[in-house]
């Protein structure tokens, strides 16, 4: 087989790692993978392939921003990718995150519309079936389910200046769906799939879902007195928070809020990103690190990990330090709160920070040694490496039959 993914990233990050990683997979079974891209690993090109110059994708950004239309422009761009495609000549085309003003959308599913191949669309957010919302769950929308418009969030992520095109976009990929002979679609948890097949943009397609894995011999109980003396953090109870960068917003204000109600018990460190202020002082930053070697080794040592996001189709990371040992604490919310059960972990309601803080101290009462192994056992039966890839591989060899 050869299988042609789409997809903003590559090789770095959640979704990037993800395409490396299928990849890999694929290739061990004997199989080919090629990854259209805009932002990762730009030197591979027997694997992947660039989208846009940078002159060109900050063009797209700032029309874009400008008029609300993003994946609308770089269409020559996209012409080009669309030439590598044919060149490339997929058995199957599985499209990731679309967004984040790389692509000239129309240019590629009229492409799509016009050839005789699978599609897969696995869905790592929202975005796919509303007019521009990667997460609507903080503002209880549910217009996407019949028709967007008048978006409470057209400022928001893809940033609009002045315009809501939600109404637009939301019937162009009604439009562009409905002309996609076979459209498989693929959500990353129960939350995504259910979510996924109340959208009219999906009405009739098959919706499946297959958990995003986790690569279990990289990510699994590192030595924590190391990594703590490395990054000087705290020997007592450390709860930490990972992200690819940390901005002002609900999600940092609640964990800034948590630190401060925690003085005196407890260290807070949040991972990834710059520093964008540390007001309590039991709260430390470690920079952004794609060293997944790392990462394991600031999740097995922390005490807990805590993610206070709401906009999580999976939570990926959460996932990571479960599988690293480490209890862990989510809201009851979107596709996050799937991943602990009561052995190994915490779902508490959302905006709670008083039940965080009281399920923090029953995790520091049992010591999170109490969780790991039931932490770890967990993440290998639902989130394997080798399992979850090859029900994606199985997917697409019964698509081909």
């Amino acid at each position: 087989m050869k299988i042609l993914q789409i997809n903003t990233i590559y090789k770095q990050k959640s979704t990037g790692r993800t395409c490396w990683e299928i990849e890999k997979a694929l290739e061990k079974q004997g199989h080919q993978s090629f990854t259209i891209h805009q932002v990762g690993d730009a030197t591979d090109s027997i694997h992947s392939y660039v989208v846009n110059k940078k002159y060109g994708y900050y063009f797209h950004k700032l029309m874009a921003r400008i008029t609300g239309l993003d994946g609308y422009y770089s269409y020559f761009a996209t012409k080009k990718a669309v030439k590598k495609i044919k060149e490339y000549d997929p058995d199957i085309i599985h499209l990731r995150n679309l967004h984040g003003g790389y692509l000239h959308l129309p240019t590629l599913f009229r492409y799509l519309s016009q050839i005789d191949v699978p599609i897969v669309y696995n869905l790592h957010d929202t975005w796919a079936f509303t007019g521009k919302c990667p997460a609507y769950d903080d503002v209880g929308c549910i217009k996407w389910q019949s028709e967007c418009r008048n978006c409470p969030q057209y400022k928001e992520y893809p940033y609009s200046y002045f315009f809501d095109r939600s109404k637009k976009i939301f019937y162009d990929k009604k439009k562009w769906y409905s002309a996609i002979r076979n459209l498989t679609v693929v959500g990353v948890s129960e939350y995504m799939k259910t979510e996924a097949a109340q959208s009219v943009l999906f009405h009739g397609r098959r919706v499946e879902r297959i958990y995003n894995w986790i690569d279990l011999e990289k990510f699994y109980p590192y030595n924590s007195e190391e990594t703590r003396n490395n990054y000087n953090l705290s020997t007592e109870f450390l709860v930490i928070g990972v992200s690819s960068y940390w901005k002002k917003n609900t999600e940092y204000l609640e964990i800034c809020k948590l630190a401060k109600d925690l003085e005196g018990k407890a260290q807070v460190c949040l991972v990834g990103g710059e520093n964008i202020g540390l007001p309590y002082k039991n709260m430390r930053h470690v920079p952004f690190t794609d060293s997944i070697e790392e990462l394991g080794k600031l999740y097995s040592a922390s005490d807990c990990f805590v993610c206070l996001s709401t906009a999580e189709a999976f939570g990926k990371v959460a996932a990571e330090a479960m599988a690293c040992g480490t209890p862990i604490i989510v809201y009851d919310t979107t596709g996050i709160k799937e991943i602990p059960d009561e052995d190994c972990g915490y779902v508490v309601k959302k905006h709670d920070i008083p039940g965080v803080i009281e399920k923090l101290m029953e995790i520091k009462k049992n010591s999170n040694r109490y969780y790991t192994k039931k932490c770890r056992e967990r993440a290998k039966r639902l989130f394997s490496f080798e399992s979850n890839t090859e029900q994606l591989i199985n997917l697409y060899k019964e698509l081909l039959e």
